[in-house]
């Protein structure tokens, strides 16, 4: 059985000296006993927990053992170990972790993986470990994003979502407005695709990092809402997972009009540094970017508009592709877990990392704060949460199988080797059949 730590409440001291306990004691009527035998009984011993988070940039170490060593030293029921580890080793490492019941108290999650997790039974829902006004704080399509059956399976620490950005100036001297549906993206990426020295688009068939991806630009934008059906097969091979394809093989194939080589084409090492150097007219990513754009590329000027859209029939939506912090249910401290959490997650610690990161914050308070919503780009991405879908939303746990087999069948469409139909049909077959519903 699980051992039961003491509650901690932020703010609040446990050490009393002598004078206060005599003075509280004798208003309750409680003997009080001598010094020497107060100084003979150790301390209570803080309650330990472990957090392991990932190295979204080169700062987050520093920042993150900041705010957990001025969590270490607000309070002394509580003492959190973290442990900062990189992405690309971080699920590996969480699962040997798990498998020999060594599982950290806490961990930053993709929400790919807490699905993952959650299907073998090894996360702690959160629903009940805090109280309501905490919960209330939150954008609700923050924490839906993170509800598995109605339950919450973590908090949302990114949820970056997506957005179409421009080369405004080619497109002023143009004559050119911001895209909105589809025929607008390939009419401006025609009109300004003048390789080598700029290319009109950025595209991947299927960069894990996100990319010019599949499912956020355009399986939404044709107006898909979940990828499988009721009957739990995948809708890849749908009217809207064709049509979805077909754009993007128009674009990398008919057109022509991306940056060489969009199969292996990378978001952070390929498409991004491009549209920093000036070589891309137009690329879809994350809120993160504005910040990047401002340090290495302040001359860049750039618009932002609203992911497209196949056509006026489809309702305009953005993407999210949350990360987040789980508790494990091997912890033997949960309640000590708990309180790091409404730590890390107060309003002041957010709005720090919401400047820190450039992201989008979940807490509604900070994305009302006057010193993050400076501007019309913070302003804009806080009201893409409102009507957002959460790209990781399955009931199946395989979803890294599942994007390694449309990622695979998308770039031989995109070399010519199969049409966009045949891809779209072929990865749907082999996404039901691991999943058990072919």
């Amino acid at each position: 059985m699980a051992k039961r730590s003491r509650v901690f409440t932020p703010g609040l001291s446990s050490a009393l000296n002598r004078r206060d306990l005599l003075r509280r004691a004798a208003a309750a009527g409680v003997a009080v006993p001598a010094l020497s035998a107060l100084l003979s009984e150790p301390a209570a011993a803080a309650s330990k927990i472990k957090f392991v988070a990932m190295d979204y940039d080169a700062k987050m170490q520093d920042d993150t053992k900041a705010l957990v060593d001025a969590f270490n030293g607000s309070q002394s029921d509580v003492e959190v170990d973290l442990q900062v580890i990189s992405w690309s080793e971080g699920h590996d490492r969480l699962v040997t972790w798990i498998s020999g019941n060594q599982a950290p108290d806490l961990a930053n999650l993709s929400a790919g993986w807490m699905v993952e997790f959650n299907a073998i039974d090894v996360l702690e829902p959160l629903d009940d470990k805090f109280p309501a006004e905490f919960l209330a704080a939150f954008q609700p399509a923050s924490l839906d994003a993170l509800r598995i059956d109605g339950k919450l399976m973590g908090l949302p620490y990114f949820l970056d979502p997506r957005a179409l950005y421009y080369r405004k100036d080619l497109f002023d001297a143009a004559g050119l407005q911001a895209p909105v549906t589809w025929d607008d993206v390939q009419a401006a990426a025609k009109a300004l695709h003048n390789p080598p020295d700029v290319y009109g688009i950025g595209i991947s068939s299927g960069d894990p990092s996100g990319g010019y991806d599949y499912y956020d630009y355009a399986y939404i934008g044709a107006g898909g809402i979940s990828r499988f059906g009721e009957d739990g097969k995948s809708l890849l091979g749908s009217e809207i997972g064709v049509r979805a394809a077909q754009f993007l093989v128009d674009i990398a194939v008919t057109d022509q009009t991306s940056q060489p080589n969009p199969v292996n084409a990378s978001r952070d090492n390929d498409l991004q540094p491009l549209f920093m150097a000036g070589k891309l007219a137009i690329l879809e990513t994350g809120p993160w970017f504005p910040t990047m754009l401002k340090a290495q590329a302040p001359d860049i000027q750039y618009g932002i508009a609203k992911l497209p859209i196949a056509d006026a029939s489809v309702t305009p939506r953005s993407a999210v592709w949350p990360d987040c912090v789980s508790m494990f249910k091997q912890s033997e401290n949960k309640e000590a877990a708990a309180a790091f959490l409404q730590y890390q997650f107060n309003k002041q610690n957010r709005l720090d990392f919401a400047l820190q990161r450039g992201v989008i914050p979940e807490r509604i308070d900070v994305g009302e704060d006057p010193a993050y919503a400076t501007d019309d780009t913070a302003r804009f991405f806080v009201g893409e949460l409102a009507n957002a879908i959460n790209v990781y939303n399955s009931p199946w746990p395989k979803q890294a199988q599942e994007f390694d087999i449309r990622s695979a069948e998308l770039s031989k469409a995109f070399l010519g080797e199969q049409s966009a139909e045949d891809a779209m049909k072929n990865a749907a077959q082999q996404i039901d059949q691991i999943n058990g519903v072919a």
